[in-house]
């Protein structure tokens, strides 16, 4: 890898080693003794050719291919010096033309380099951007589904709840249309219980009603029949002993029928109750 931040003094030296070696100093050269940026060697070297004439740049840039002219003057003797000289200045600006291109050539090749490298940290910079962007939007994201997850949780254990509670309710629900059926069954017992303290009150308003003709009758009987009186005395008496046991006969029945009457209705009414929940 090139080196990279070469002082101006390190390029300096370089040149001068070159220039002592007999070579032109160009930037390919420098970087090979010291590496370095060419677009940083670039401003040195130019620096380095305006700080001295043109001519002495030449003969410095150039002493090797001086060397040789002056070697082909001292073979060639007796051809034209000053031709020998226009030519050697020839060469020179030839050469100093074709290195001025090749260092415009790397001067415009490290602009570009330069303009490629602001475009890129540009675009690196974007992309560092859309980055922050998409993690930002990733955290959101993540704390949204957390957020989700949680709300599902709460909502299927209120589903689980109200779950638990519909069966609870539909056990009730069986308990009580059980302990309704088994009252239903015993409905028809009780049926036949009021039947038969109907009968038994039928039978005592019968009898009371017999004994209440016979007390009339007794009671016509009793002016005629005051010789009998006190035989007449105590069979009223104990009809009308008889009676008030037929009395308290119906009353009692009357107690019954009352009593069967509200079980059979408080029945039917849980029974709807129970008809009522299974249906929810």
């Amino acid at each position: 890898m090139a080196k990279q931040g070469v002082s101006k003094e390190e390029v300096l030296s370089a040149i001068n080693t070159i220039v002592g070696e007999g070579q032109k100093p160009t930037i390919a050269r420098i970087r090979q003794l010291i590496g370095g940026s060419p677009n940083r060697l670039l401003v040195f070297l130019r620096e380095w050719r305006d700080s001295k004439p043109l001519l002495e740049q030449s003969v410095a840039e150039t002493s090797a291919a001086l060397r040789q002219i002056l070697e082909q003057l001292e073979k060639v003797v007796a051809y034209d010096l000053e031709k020998a000289v226009t030519n050697a200045k020839s060469e020179v600006e030839t050469d100093l033309l074709e290195e001025r291109k090749e260092t415009e050539s790397l001067s415009q090749l490290c602009d570009d380099w330069e303009n490629k490298n602001e475009d890129l940290e540009a675009k690196n910079a974007e992309l560092n951007d859309e980055n922050n962007k998409f993690f930002a939007l990733n955290a959101k994201l993540t704390a949204d589904l957390e957020q989700l997850k949680v709300e599902q949780k709460l909502e299927k254990d209120a589903l689980e709840k109200a779950l638990s509670e519909q069966r609870d309710i539909a056990a009730n629900a069986r308990t009580e249309s059980a302990k309704i059926a088994v009252k239903l069954e015993d409905i028809p017992a009780l049926k036949q219980q009021i039947v038969d303290l109907q009968k038994l009150i039928n039978d005592s308003l019968l009898l009371n009603n017999d004994l209440e003709k016979k007390v009339a009758v007794l009671g016509s009987e009793r002016a005629n029949l005051t010789k009998i009186n006190d035989k007449q005395e105590a069979t009223i008496e104990t009809l009308t002993a008889n009676l008030q046991t037929s009395s308290l006969a119906k009353i009692e029945a009357d107690k019954q029928v009352v009593i069967l009457a509200t079980e059979l209705k408080n029945a039917q009414a849980e029974n709807e109750k129970i008809a009522t929940k299974l249906n929810i």
